[in-house]
C-alpha cells in the first residue's frame, strides 16, 4: 500500500513538472509573438524562477524593469536571481532600488 501511494506521489510530481515545462513554452511563444509585451516577460520570468531556472529568468526580469523602471517586484526578482548566482553586490543594489520604489516590499526587506 505504501509503494502504491509513493508511486502515485512520483506520478503526480511529474504530471506537475510537465504542466510546469508546458506553460514555460506557452509563454516563450507569448513572449516571441510579442518581445515588448510587459506582461509577457514577467509571467515567463515569474515561472522560470518559480521553477528555479534563475539564468533562464534573467533575460525576461530585466525585461520587465526595462518596459516599467517603476515596477519594483521585478527588481527584487532580479536581485533574487543575483543571489542565487552568488552575486551579492548585484542583488543587494536590486533589493534596495526594489524597496526605493515600494518600501512595503516584503520579499526586498527579508532578503536584505
Amino acid at each position: 500500500m505504501t509503494d502504491e501511494k509513493s508511486q502515485k506521489r512520483k506520478n503526480e510530481t511529474q504530471s506537475q513538472v510537465l504542466s510546469g515545462q508546458e506553460k514555460i513554452e506557452n509563454l516563450k511563444k507569448a513572449v516571441l509573438d510579442d518581445p515588448e509585451s510587459f506582461e509577457a516577460n514577467r509571467t515567463l520570468g515569474n515561472a522560470l524562477l518559480e521553477n528555479e531556472l534563475f539564468d533562464d529568468a534573467f533575460p525576461y526580469l530585466k525585461k520587465t524593469v526595462e518596459l516599467d523602471p517603476e515596477f519594483a517586484k521585478g527588481y527584487a526578482q532580479l536581485g533574487t536571481v543575483f543571489f542565487m548566482r552568488g552575486m551579492m553586490p548585484q542583488a543587494e543594489e536590486h533589493f534596495r532600488k526594489a524597496l526605493h520604489l515600494d518600501y512595503s516590499l516584503v520579499e526586498a526587506h527579508f532578503n536584505l
